[in-house]
């Protein structure tokens, strides 16, 4: 198979166009390449999501429990936060192939999702807002194994809904919160 240069440098010019017209920095560009000729540019945190990642860093850890199912090093949370309204929300998560965060309210049996599973990419660190009204949740890993990708999830635990779900650059975040540190 030959590949077909002026047609890949073709899409490029286009797309960084594309991408300098929404305002993106250079450095922030991520190039997956789709096929031999065929090339996709994202930018992963655009302005708009800034405010995102400013509530991820200000938020409180919620921090990973040790001797998890995966083995000590793995991150695993279970923890209960209590709302205002007095009820317990309890939040299981575990960063492990196939991993996925969710949420259990003490009026409801119902499970619900904050961050599903996908392949290569799982919760990572999670943290909740002062109010204790918004979670947290960092999503990282290699996307299908082979780019790597981060996805910043904010969940609303009034409304009990994912409110936005949004890929970052990993570099604009605050580190991870530590394994096993009691708060």
């Amino acid at each position: 198979m030959k590949l077909n240069t002026a047609k890949a440098k073709r899409r490029w010019r286009e797309s960084a166009t594309l991408v300098r017209r929404r305002g993106a920095q250079w450095s922030t560009l991520l190039m997956v390449c789709l096929s031999q000729s065929s090339c996709a540019f994202v930018t992963p945190s655009r302005p708009d999501d800034r405010d995102l990642i400013v509530a991820y860093s200000r938020a409180q850890c919620l921090f990973p429990v040790p001797k998890g199912e995966y083995g000590d090093s793995s991150r695993n949370w279970n923890h209960t936060i209590e709302l205002a309204d007095g009820l317990q929300v309890l939040v299981e998560a575990y960063c492990f192939v196939h991993g996925q965060a969710t949420v259990r309210y003490s009026d409801d049996q119902e499970t619900h999702v904050v961050v599903p599973s996908r392949f290569y990419v799982y919760p990572c660190d999670i943290r909740v807002d002062s109010d204790q009204t918004r979670l947290y949740v960092m999503s990282s890993g290699l996307a299908s194994g082979l780019w790597p990708e981060t996805v910043l999830y904010e969940y609303d635990l009034i409304v009990r809904k994912t409110l936005r779900q949004v890929e970052v650059d990993a570099r604009a975040l605050p580190s991870k919160c530590p394994i096993g540190v009691k708060p």
